[in-house]
């Protein structure tokens, strides 16, 4: 599987998204998905670098692309007046994950902290929550989801249709939870193939669950300054299933007591690989926002590349 870093990689597009600037004629194949996403088929890209030849602007495709994407040009006159006097505001350049798309250490000492504590919950039947330790293997995926998660537009989402937030499960397909409405509690739930525009929401946090939701089962909301998992997340995560029966949760704390086992090579392999295509899956859909913005700013006035 490719692994790019945070936002350095090539641009790509959704169908709903589509550029300005005329496609190349004749793209380089894409190469063959592993282990995509199911709603990666939406996605159409662009090659990492454009055909030979000048854009309309007068300079190279890859050039100009890369120029869009991160803002690198000057408009002109008539657009730059309009925004010095404050008609116009411009977005500002997103990248959501900042430090956390970066590398990240991992300690089995902080794996066993966290293990330790998830015996101690075993015991019962309800899911509870344990606090996540620096650099568990978790941490990272936990901290994604809980950044993403918390983004403005997806808590303006929410909230605006009544979830109680303490309440909300988000599965990779759907979200779930109580909501309020006319004084009335109910429970309620929407996917991404309805009409209550969750889909659009919610395109990185789908992508932060890839890296901590890997068996599909669901992840509470987590607030902001929360550093708390779910229990069953995290004992999934670390590849035991939960107790559902009081003879199940019996029998586990006793089998766990002897020892937590240990996730196989390729285990860890996996988590490490699903944790790089969320970081690249986020990074992605930033470049696709913050080019979506230049070119509507080239649509509205003239641009110079800078060089």
């Amino acid at each position: 599987m490719p692994v790019s870093s945070a936002n350095s990689s090539g641009y790509s597009f959704a169908a709903d998204h589509p550029p300005v600037i005329s496609p190349p004629t004749q793209p380089s194949p894409e190469p063959a998905s592993q282990g995509a996403p199911p709603y990666a088929a939406d996605q159409k890209r662009l090659p990492a670098r454009g055909p030979s030849g000048s854009t309309s602007f007068g300079q190279p495709w890859d050039v100009t692309l890369r120029a869009f994407a991160r803002g690198d040009y000057e408009e002109g006159s008539g657009r730059r007046d309009r925004r010095a006097s404050g008609d116009a505001p411009t977005n500002p350049v997103r990248n959501t994950l900042g430090s956390l798309g970066g590398p990240t250490s991992h300690s089995a000492d902080a794996d066993k902290t966290l293990q330790a504590q998830l015996i101690t919950k075993m015991g019962d039947l309800a899911d509870s929550s344990v606090s996540v330790p620096a650099r568990s293997l978790i941490s990272q995926p936990f901290e994604i989801y809980k950044h993403v998660v918390n983004q403005p537009e997806v808590l303006a989402w929410l909230r605006g249709k009544g979830f109680s937030l303490d309440s909300v499960t988000i599965g990779n397909n759907s979200v779930s939870g109580f909501v309020t409405r006319n004084g009335v509690v109910s429970h309620q739930t929407y996917t991404l193939q309805d009409t209550s525009g969750w889909w659009q929401v919610s395109r990185q946090v789908m992508r932060a669950l890839e890296a901590l939701d890997l068996g599909h089962h669901g992840v509470p909301y987590v607030a902001r300054n929360s550093q708390e998992v779910s229990r069953n997340v995290a004992s999934h995560f670390y590849g035991v299933r939960p107790p559902y029966t009081d003879e199940q949760a019996s029998a586990l704390v006793t089998n766990l007591k002897a020892g937590w086992p240990a996730l196989s090579t390729e285990e860890l392999r996996e988590r490490e690989l699903k944790l790089e295509w969320s970081k690249r899956g986020i990074n992605e859909l930033d470049d696709r926002k913050n080019l979506a913005d230049a070119l509507q700013r080239a649509a509205e006035g003239g641009l110079i590349i800078r060089r």
